[in-house]
């Protein structure tokens, strides 16, 4: 079923029917004891920040140690633990520079990175602190890293193996069992102290040949010369490095040492690191010394990254070190390192300044120069492809004033010596100054070298000092507008490191937009999706709408080209691409279908475009820069949105915004979301004094929405049949889209969606979900519950940064940060942006001690909200008077510095007999994404899962209160065994009772009534549980009934249903009846007694029913039952026959006509009389049938439709064949057909039609291919266009032949196989992990032409795949087959051949020139016409 997006008053937030929240003080629950550790609070308070949540710190870069990144919304980077360089593990660290793109040959565009600017290396001539790039860091007596060196020959970096001491090594020295001669690396060792004999240490790794290995060697040649070999003896594994010596000749200064796979050499070995110290002495410890006293902070109030350790270097000499890292929020073009060192010795130090070309990508560096007298590095970095230049400039200092310098080695680095002295305190600062070609906030006219050099000079100009005062005064002015959890620091660091990534990856001016990881990374290659509008920018407008504008300036920047993306689908308007990068056009790799076909985002666009407009009024913005995407955006959906016969418009073949369903018709979020962009161009024309295309409202009016009246839910789109989903969609249509239903439906939806969400889909999911929970009221405190879900399971530490999914995926995740945020900002507040008003609807879970949040904007204001338990104050800070409208009630002015207090929402407080519900709970352990209080907090879509066996769970009461039972819901549909266990003191503990394992999904223990505080439920030894619900109650209302039936009645449904398991110790009294209309409810009805069956009267003929039950008792009314079947009540036969006689009285049926209906009518009654409704409705459908074939001299036209809707009411929508006839015969009444072409067709039909009923396929499709034919070909007075475009649609689906792999003839050992999900028919082929398999199809064309291949494949290899396609006697060709999302996600290959009529053999084989391995569900054979 469909409903069409009805008419809002747009844009008012969604509001449904009545809340049943209590609205109440009350005593705080306590939180739930079992949750993901966050980092610690530490360090003091900034002055006025209100809170001491404001740093983030460790002691350790073990473990679980993930490295943060700084960032100003121009420039970022990355900090290693060591604080300061490049990295490679735990994750590479990059440096980033906004919209700086490259398009690699064959590739999308992506966005470079640069060389890091924030390596900082500081050496005691033993060794050095700081991974520092080959060419900086290789000097005598000091590990030098392979993999820093000049490649060449076949060597290669790799990473693929563990405990190399940079993270990485030299591999490419064999290849399939060969030495590969001539794999070098290369290596400029400097400082060498005089020239003679040194020794050469290399680490290394030799396993080839498993148990057989032998001895390797490689070659040593020192400035081109000869020099010997080192034996590599075996190691254990890969994993497992070693050492060996050499001696070799060098030269004093400056040495070329070269290790390489020389003819003779075994090779075949991994190179880690060399070393060369003096003769005989031994090789420096990996990693350059030992550090102690770790710790590395980052303030968030500060902007500021700093990391201490005390350094003991290879010869003993021990520095207390720290590093500073900034990126200056004041100055975009700047950031800035500080390293302050104090030497416990004597001597001289050296400074290495470098750009590390090691997190180099997609990017060439050139033009490296050295300035010694002014200490400063430069270098130009140009992006592959795109031609785009940046400019980094180094300014290094040593102290207050110039510093000289000098270069080092053939790289980007300089450094500086200076004498020391015991325990004095000294300072090295790099000013980096970062300039590139594609610079918006630029207008210096300088190029990117100059402008950085600029940058950089007037940093150190400034100095480190004054330059840190800068930036931390411009972050304190950011953070003047916060979120704050009072008494939950933990929380609080969480929502500020959360808003502190985005502001990172975004400033005023720079209108880039940016990235699903922010400037973090170039995770998914810095491209902008609907990430931005959808879940990032949402937060930055609520408090920085100065900054969100860089989005929506963006995607105006970028019109022409998502105009032209439109053209070339045909369209018009604009398309705004999937991905995004610097000219609007799309940049999805072409392996996968989201850029044909996810175009939701141009509705994103649109809604973000009018949220800016909503949130700052302003209206020249709105003309002159918005006007342009909204006015396009609504063009596109107009002209991409097609139109059904009976006026209803739809989105077709489009990817969900779910992203598992691929290629769907009218996704439920598509269609809404275009409605509403649509909408808004119709409100924004208005606004401006425009006037609006007329399509506009026509389409949006008639867009369709799924909706399962049965359900009561919103199918995900069309044909959806539960089916796990990626990530939230349908639940969108509450928040953000406002979309207008009643509460109950949109609950529905929360409730049947929650649990098809991907477990291991993206973190932002269930931000939605507690967002919708909050605004719906849900009894209970649901809405806690999925905040610990959206970010617990995603956390990582120690700086609370989001990774995107449970396992994984794009770090930092700062869509995900951005999710979360909007619950503070919205969920909990309910505040939507109006053009008239703020407004605002607060609701509190009692786990949240309050909400404080500061600067917010509206229109210009500024002002707070501050949520308690009972009340909600809004304070105005500055600007004119605000209206304020609380709980859809007419806005209220809230006078300049004036305050407003109104109730908060506790839908926890809402009335219940379930004495557990949101009390506090703890559990013996609990999965992240199922933490404790989901089995408490009033929802059965959340659950409590613990993470071993034999856990419990402990709920405390608050107060000893009398239990009479206990009832338990399974969250995986069966019960598995428990005892349940209760106390008065939380000590001593008397058993409950025990519950024995069944396939029930429900369980419950009854007892007499007993005095109870604690109640603990532990899973039997062995089992690990999963709970839906845990219910304590007194006496209370009944349990739900069960088996809801109904049959239809003339206006009526007479329903039964079995009484409640459990009557809540009350008897039941009477029963409460719920109607239903395509997912909304009737009036209830209330039955007189508690008899279990009742007549429901007063009913619409035709229409669907679907009826909830309730019992009720002294206590009140109990849950309602599951939804009945949907019943349809119907017309009576006798009331047809009696329309038929009045008909043929009046002329309108032929009297021979009239009685050939009651004659089929009659029998159509004593088959109803004998309960045969197989016959009923084949005699009914006899009449339609009598009613298709008829003219105008047996039916008019008003009988005609008079009895085809009584029929209706009956009968299904005819489908197959007989759609066609109907549809045919409906035409040709109309006059559309003319009289004789329509009884030839028909004629033609009835033959198809018994075909159909005679399982002939073939014979069918061979008679509809002509039918087809001749209503294409025929002239317009014989069929109009109209009968044409509404009789084409039900042919083609018709022709269409669906053939199941599994039954297909297999050879060459393929399979049959069903151990993956999502397959259509009995099971799918299998077994092409080898060459050799085949499929073979026998395919029956109707005629010779033109025929698409659909074969729907699974590839969850990651990679594309191909397969030999052989039809008929014709050449074979191979066909590719990308990459599906695993082996439970199916995609569909479209091949155009050519078929001759009749039997043809198609092939699908594994050839041997294919890499298979992929499974084979069906093959679709449609005509091409």
């Amino acid at each position: 079923m469909t409903m069409r997006v009805p008419r809002l008053p747009f844009p008012l937030p969604r509001r449904g029917g009545g809340r049943a929240a209590a609205v109440v003080a009350a005593a705080l629950l306590l939180a739930p004891a079992v949750a993901a550790t966050p980092a610690q609070a530490a360090g003091a308070p900034s002055a006025g920040t209100g809170s001491d949540a404001w740093t983030l710190s460790t002691t350790t870069s073990s473990g679980d140690y993930s490295p943060t990144f700084v960032g100003n919304g121009y420039l970022a980077a990355r900090v290693p633990a060591e604080g300061a360089g490049w990295s490679s593990a735990p994750v590479q660290t990059q440096a980033q520079v906004a919209g700086f793109y490259a398009h690699p040959a064959g590739d999308v565009e992506i966005r470079a990175a640069l060389p890091m600017w924030t390596t900082l290396g500081f050496s005691d001539g033993s060794g050095t602190y700081g991974n520092l790039p080959g060419d900086a860091d290789c000097s005598f007596g000091t590990v030098c890293e392979a993999e820093a060196g000049v490649l060449s020959g076949g060597a290669v970096r790799a990473s693929d193996h563990s405990g190399a001491s940079g993270g990485a090594f030299v591999a490419g020295f064999g290849d399939q069992g060969h030495p590969v001669v001539g794999a070098t690396t290369t290596l400029r060792v400097t400082d060498v102290p005089a020239s003679g004999d040194a020794t050469l240490t290399v680490r290394y790794a030799n396993n080839d040949g498993g148990a057989g290995v032998t001895t390797r060697s490689v070659s040593v040649a020192v400035n081109g010369t000869a020099a010997g070999t080192v034996s590599l003896p075996p190691t254990p594994s890969w994993d497992s490095w070693a050492s060996a010596s050499v001696r070799v000749p060098l030269t004093a200064g400056t040495d070329e040492v070269a290790i390489s796979c020389g003819a003779g050499d075994g090779c075949m070995s991994n190179i880690d690191w060399v070393a060369l110290t003096d003769d005989g002495a031994p090789a420096p410890a990996p990693g350059g010394g030992t550090t102690t006293g770790y710790r590395q902070t980052l303030d968030l109030h500060r902007g500021l990254l700093s990391t201490w350790a005390t350094w003991t270097s290879p010869g003993g000499r021990t520095t207390d070190l720290r590093y500073d890292v900034v990126a200056d929020r004041s100055r975009a073009h700047v950031g800035a390192v500080r390293l302050t060192l104090t030497p416990h010795w004597s001597g001289t130090v050296t400074a290495t300044d470098a750009f590390d070309a090691r997190a180099a990508h997609a990017a060439t560096a050139s033009g490296v120069a050295v300035d010694g007298a002014a200490g400063q590095l430069r270098e130009a970095v140009t992006a592959d492809g795109t031609g785009a230049v940046a400019g980094l400039v180094s300014t290094l200092r040593t102290g207050a004033g110039p510093t000289s310098t000098s270069a080092v080695g053939s790289g980007a680095a300089q450094r500086a010596s200076f004498a020391v002295q015991d325990g004095q305190t000294y300072t090295v600062t790099k000013y980096v100054g970062i300039a590139a070609s594609v610079d918006t906030d630029r207008v210096d006219g300088l190029a990117p070298v100059a402008a950085a050099a600029q940058a950089s000079a007037a940093a150190a100009s400034t100095g480190w000092d004054a330059l840190l005062a800068e930036h931390e005064a411009a972050w304190a002015k950011l953070w003047t507008s916060d979120i704050r959890v009072p008494g939950d620091d933990a929380l609080t660091l969480q929502a500020r490191a959360s808003m502190f990534y985005l502001l990172e990856s975004v400033r005023p001016g720079v209108d880039w937009s940016t990235s699903p990881g922010g400037l973090s990374s170039d995770g998914y290659s810095g491209h902008v999706f609907w990430d931005m509008e959808t879940w990032m920018y949402p937060s930055l407008l609520a408090q920085h709408p100065d900054i969100a504008a860089g989005a929506t300036a963006y995607r105006q920047r970028l019109l022409a080209g998502a105009e032209a993306y439109a053209a070339q689908g045909g369209w018009q308007g604009a398309r705004f691409p999937w991905e995004s990068a610097s000219t609007g056009d799309e940049q999805t790799p072409t392996w996968a279908d989201t850029g044909k076909y996810e175009i939701h985002v141009t509705a994103d666009v649109a809604l973000a475009q009018w949220q800016y407009f909503q949130a700052t009024g302003d209206t020249s913005w709105l003309g002159a820069k918005a006007w342009p995407v909204l006015e396009a955006a609504a063009d596109f959906w107009a002209s991409r949105a097609t139109r059904s016969s009976d006026g209803s418009y739809h989105v077709d073949d489009v990817i969900a915004a779910d992203e598992y369903a691929v290629r769907v018709d009218d996704n439920v979020y598509t269609n809404v979301g275009a409605a509403t962009a649509l909408r808004i161009a119709t409100a924004a024309a208005k606004t401006l004094g425009r006037t609006p295309d007329p399509r506009w409202a026509t389409v949006a009016d008639g867009l369709v929405v799924p909706f399962d009246a049965g359900l009561g839910i919103h199918p995900e789109y069309a044909g959806y049949s539960g089916q796990t989903i990626k990530q939230a969609d349908a639940v969108m249509l509450q928040y953000p889209l406002g979309y207008d239903m009643p509460d109950s439906v949109a609950q529905a939806d929360l409730d049947y969606y929650v649990g098809r969400s991907d477990l291991n889909g993206p973190s932002m999911t269930d931000a939605i979900h507690a967002i919708d929970t909050a605004e719906l009221g849900t009894p209970g405190c649901a809405s806690w519950t999925f905040l610990q879900r959206s970010v617990n399971p995603f956390m990582r530490a120690p700086f609370d940064q989001f990774s995107e999914t449970r396992g994984g995926g794009a770090f930092t995740f700062t869509t995900g940060a951005g999710g979360f945020l909007q619950e503070f900002l919205y969920g909990f507040t309910g505040m939507r942006w109006d053009t008239d008003a703020v407004r605002l609807d607060p609701v509190l879970p009692p786990q949240l001690p309050g909400l404080e949040l500061t600067g917010l904007a509206w229109h210009g204001r500024r002002f707070d909200i501050s949520v308690g338990p009972s009340t909600t104050t809004v304070r105005l800070v500055s600007g004119d008077a605000m209206p304020v409208a609380v709980g859809g009630a007419a806005a209220r002015a809230l006078a300049a510095g004036g305050t407003l207090t109104v109730p908060t929402r506790r839908p926890d407080l809402t009335p219940t007999s379930d004495l557990a519900r949101c009390a506090a709970v703890t559990a013996s352990s609990a999965d992240a994404s199922f933490p404790a209080v989901g089995a408490v907090d009033g929802s059965g879509s959340t659950q409590w899962r613990p993470t071993a066996a034999g856990a419990s769970l402990t709920v405390d009461l608050g107060r000893a209160t009398t239990v009479r039972r206990v009832k338990v819901t399974s969250g995986s549909g069966r019960t598995t065994a428990y005892d349940l266990a209760t106390s008065l003191d939380g000590t001593s503990w008397s058993a409950l009772g025990s519950v024995p394992a069944s396939d029930a999904p429900v369980s419950s223990v009854a007892v007499a009534p007993r005095q109870v505080r604690y109640l603990r439920y532990t899973a039997a030894e062995g089992t690990t549980p999963s709970v839906a619900s845990l219910e304590a109650t007194d006496v209370s209302a009944p349990d739900a009934p069960t088996g809801v039936s109904g049959t239809a009645g003339d206006g009526s449904v007479a329903l039964s249903w079995s009484a409640p398991a459990w009557d809540g110790a009350a008897p039941i009294d009477h029963y409460v009846v719920t109607p239903y209309v395509a997912g909304v409810a009737q009036p209830q009805v209330t039955t007189p007694d508690a008899s279990t069956s009742f007549v429901v009267t007063g009913l619409t003929n035709g229409t669907a029913y679907t009826f909830t039950v309730a019992a009720h008792n002294r206590l009140g009314t109990g849950p309602a039952s599951a939804r009945s079947a949907a019943v349809q009540p119907r017309i009576s036969l006798a009331r047809i026959a009696t329309t038929v006689d009045r008909l043929a009285g009046s002329g309108d049926v032929a009297k021979s006509t009239a009685r050939d209906v009651k004659s089929l009518l009659a029998a159509a009654s004593s088959a109803e009389a004998a309960g045969q409704t197989t016959t009923v409705l084949q005699r009914l459908a006899d009449v339609r049938a009598l009613l298709d074939a008829s003219s105008t001299s047996q039916f008019s036209t008003r009988a005609a439709s008079e009895l085809e809707g009584l029929l209706a009411q009956w009968l299904h929508a005819p489908t197959g064949v007989a759609a066609v006839i109907h549809e045919l015969g409906a035409r040709t009444r109309s006059g559309d057909v003319a009289g004789a072409t329509g009884r030839d067709l028909q004629a033609q039909l009835a033959s198809a039609r018994s075909a159909e009923l005679a399982g002939d396929g073939s014979r069918m499709r061979t008679l509809l291919y002509a039918v087809r034919s001749d209503v294409a070909s025929a002239k317009a007075s014989k069929v109009s266009s109209t009968a044409r475009a509404a009789l084409l649609p039900l042919l083609d689906p018709l022709l269409a032949q669906t053939l199941q792999a599994e039954d297909a003839a297999l050879a060459g050992g393929a399979c049959t196989a069903t151990d993956h999900s999502g397959y259509t028919g009995s099971g799918f082929a299998a077994c092409f992990g080898a060459a050799g398999p085949s499929a073979i199809f026998s395919v029956d064309a109707p005629h010779d032409g033109s025929y698409d291949l659909l074969l729907r494949y699974a590839n969850g290899t990651g990679s594309d795949k191909t397969l030999t396609l052989t039809v008929g006697s014709t050449a074979p060709q191979q066909v590719t087959l990308p990459p599906s999302d695993g082996w439970d996600s199916w995609l569909v290959v479209t091949v155009r051949v050519p078929l001759g009529a009749g039997a043809t053999a198609v092939a699908w084989s594994y050839g041997a020139a294919d890499s298979g391995n992929v499974n084979l569900d069906d093959l679709v054979v449609q005509p091409h016409f």
